[in-house]
């Protein structure tokens, strides 16, 4: 849409929106493209449980998501054993605040914070998660 930009994916390059881009698309890879403002909770690893150990953040406006998971298999949620940790990326000030956790199941203790620019920069800090608000500058 017209006054948001893109990200692709794969090459983390930034897009205008409001117009028609032309993406190869070979049969072993799907485009995708992340709107300016996201936040994208990443897992290293190829775990199925929901986890994850790097928030990607793509500059460009402010953002917010909230990250959930518990075990999947039963109502033990309903009895607080989940995790919910709510994000909120502040554009101007290049902030990602990591908020207080939420429930008594496991959440990440180390976090690789990354932020995608406009300009092709990256910026990145390894922050350490103890379930209480966490602010991590990204300049």
């Amino acid at each position: 849409p017209q006054g948001s930009g893109w990200y692709r994916q794969d090459t983390k390059e930034w897009l205008e929106g409001g117009q028609t881009a032309k993406l190869d698309a070979p049969i072993s890879w799907q485009p995708v493209l992340i709107r300016e403002g996201s936040i994208v909770p990443m897992d290293k690893g190829i775990r199925k449980e929901g986890s994850f150990d790097t928030v990607e953040v793509y500059a460009g406006c402010d953002g917010s998501f909230t990250w959930y998971q518990d075990n999947g298999l039963d109502y033990t949620y309903e009895n607080g054993e989940y995790a919910k940790i709510p994000m909120e990326w502040k554009d101007g000030e290049s902030v990602l605040i990591l908020g207080a956790a939420e429930g008594s199941y496991a959440y990440p203790e180390t976090i690789l914070c990354r932020c995608f620019r406009r300009d092709g920069s990256v910026c990145e800090k390894e922050v350490r998660y103890t379930g209480k608000e966490t602010r991590v500058t990204l300049e």
